[in-house]
């Protein structure tokens, strides 16, 4: 069995046998993770989060290179297997600590900075400083679920008291209500119903 859907599949019901209190976020890095050094492909459930982007970058030293709107990751060689020539017990020894273990906030913050995190536990959010309820607002943004992000941005505003541009978080003036700023003003969709 090293088709990826299934080494991801078996590497996620490890995980919860095996971790039943972990965060989903965590179990999902851990099932990637496997899945990445068994099969050799990255994604499956979730993610990218700071513990997947971790394991991956387990394998030896890390350097992001961005040209345009082109991102990279290159790896420099190490002793350890190249992704794709792992063993599943081997790379679930060598997943666990990281996908459950303490992160070094360095690590993690160097990571955040250079890659892309979409699926991150609060407590590892909590530990590179970025608030989490930002980082969903971002992220129901990033995915196109504009619904939910403007719901979590209201929510936001709530407990802030904080007025806001629903699209970019520019604050807005105090008599502003529309929750949109002048550039987005568009987004409103009260804007365009009919007054009776």
């Amino acid at each position: 069995m090293t088709d990826h859907p299934s080494v991801a599949a078996r590497a996620l019901e490890w995980a919860a046998t095996n971790h039943p209190t972990a965060s989903v976020q965590h179990r999902a890095a851990f099932a990637n993770g496997v899945a990445l050094l068994v099969t050799g492909e990255s994604g499956g459930y979730g993610g990218p989060s700071i513990r997947e982007h971790a394991i991956a970058w387990s394998l030896g030293t890390s350097k992001a290179i961005a040209a345009g709107s082109l991102s990279l990751t290159v790896l420099a060689p190490s002793p350890s297997p190249a992704p794709g020539r792992w063993g599943f017990d081997e790379a679930v020894r060598h997943c666990e600590a990281i996908a459950f273990g303490e992160l070094d906030p360095e690590l993690a913050r160097a990571i955040a900075r250079t890659e892309t995190c979409r699926d991150d536990d609060p407590d590892d959010l909590a530990l590179v400083g970025v608030d989490p309820a930002i980082a969903a607002i971002v992220g129901a943004w990033m995915s196109g679920e504009h619904g939910r992000a403007i719901a979590l941005t209201h929510l936001w505003q709530a407990q802030q008291k904080a007025n806001v541009c629903l699209v970019c978080g520019k604050r807005l003036a105090a008599r502003n209500r529309s929750g949109y700023c002048t550039t987005h003003r568009e987004h409103n969709p009260g804007r365009w119903r009919k007054k009776a």
